[in-house]
């Protein structure tokens, strides 16, 4: 597979699977490619979390979106010395990236008419018993 992101757009950042091309409102990061979006660095850490997929994909997303899921407020915010807390990056060994991709996409849908119009938030028919799974872990 190849992937190739883009430093143009950001906070958008552009990559390919095989032959699709997906636009995203967040950063993704793959650390077997060590390929990211330059100017995620210019990002305040604590103004945002990483999300790690089953594959090793980093979505680095905004944390306002990231706490619409119950879950993983949960996981930033318990009291101790737990590493979510503490380094603002949660591992999901069960979710696919393509899953935890779509989950973020809703997050950032979540807040962009969560007191607004109401709109349709697309789900390809193909994957969604597993992003029900993954919705049903995640209290979204």
């Amino acid at each position: 597979m190849t992937r190739s992101f883009s430093n143009k757009l950001f906070p958008f950042a552009l990559y390919h699977i095989c032959t699709r091309v997906y636009l995203f409102p967040f950063i993704v990061y793959h650390k077997q490619t060590d390929q990211f979006n330059s100017q995620s660095a210019k990002m305040k850490k604590e103004d945002t979390v990483k999300l790690i997929s089953a594959e090793g994909f980093e979505f680095i997303i905004d944390k306002k979106a990231a706490m619409v899921s119950q879950t993983i407020r949960n996981m930033l915010t318990s009291p101790g010395s737990f590493a979510e807390t503490e380094h603002g990056e949660v591992t999901f060994p069960e979710i696919s990236t393509t899953i935890l991709e779509k989950i973020c996409q809703y997050f950032y849908w979540s807040l962009q008419y969560a007191s607004g119009k109401e709109t349709e938030f697309h789900i390809e028919p193909e994957i969604t018993l597993e992003l029900m799974m993954a919705a049903n872990y995640l209290h979204t």
